[in-house]
């Protein structure tokens, strides 16, 4: 994934862009309530709403532009900040509600918030691509490399804040998933399950379903290899259900986005 073009929320997932940048409310509030097993009651009374205006803001058909509103929305479901304008990274708001992944970057980075540039994650991505796509690297220099910038990113993590604090833990996610695969070809199951489950662990932190998913699957396949057929039956259950949530909330939406654009440019080209 190109950092530099993408914006810098997609480590929560990868969410339709609306105005100002940001991921459209509507989607976000029906993500966060499925991914936190919320009702529409409970979410309708921490917002001080009706069960049938938080339908209308879900299905997009309501604004949802107050402030106290997103800040109690934040609370109410654990939202990042950042995905919903909120102070400090409540830059957007001072431009046009068209934003490229690029300005809304650049935004959010100029004001000082405490966010990581997409240019040192990239940086970061491009050490990672090196040893994924290296193949005649001796196994125990993978391993050497791989274990410095894991115990380097956990640092990071321990020093920093906010959704720069996120952003190391999507760099981590990347390297333990990729150690975890490591050991899986060096046959040191064990290993292998201990950095996989770390991943995951860091997929939590994000509440982001598709790297929960592919964290599971990784771990699926190890508990197969040690004969653990249970874990195995466990980790796919969950799998399961958060492959409900990103479809629902998510993958969906996305698709019906795509869908309605396709459509406007046909009318538009008549």
């Amino acid at each position: 994934m190109d950092q530099l073009s993408t914006s810098i929320w997609r480590i929560y997932g990868r969410f339709a862009s609306g105005a100002h940048g940001l991921p459209r409310i509507g989607d976000l509030i029906h993500y966060y309530r499925l991914y936190r097993k919320k009702t529409k009651e409970e979410v309708a009374t921490s917002l001080a709403c009706s069960i049938e205006m938080l339908d209308d803001v879900e299905q997009h058909r309501l604004p949802f532009d107050e402030m106290t509103k997103r800040e109690a929305l934040a609370t109410a479901l654990e939202i990042s900040p950042l995905l919903l304008g909120l102070p400090p990274y409540d830059a957007v708001w001072s431009r046009s509600e068209e934003l490229s992944p690029g300005e809304f970057n650049e935004l959010v980075v100029a004001s000082g918030a405490p966010i990581m540039d997409p240019l040192i994650v990239e940086t970061y991505m491009s050490a990672f691509a090196l040893l994924s796509i290296t193949r005649d690297i001796p196994a125990s220099s993978r391993e050497r490399a791989l274990t410095y910038w894991i115990q380097h990113l956990m640092h990071c993590i321990s020093r920093a804040t906010g959704v720069e604090r996120d952003q190391y833990r999507a760099l981590l996610y990347e390297f333990f998933h990729h150690a975890g695969w490591h050991s899986i070809e060096q046959g040191d199951l064990v290993r292998a399950y201990d950095e996989t489950t770390a991943a995951l662990e860091q997929g939590s932190h994000l509440a982001n379903t598709e790297l929960l998913i592919s964290a599971l699957d990784q771990r699926i396949t190890i508990s197969l290899k040690q004969k653990q057929e249970a874990l195995a039956i466990q980790d796919f259950e969950v799998a399961l259900w958060y492959a409900e949530v990103f479809y629902r909330a998510v993958s969906r939406p996305l698709l019906q986005n795509a869908s309605c654009a396709a459509e406007t440019h046909e009318i538009r080209n008549e």
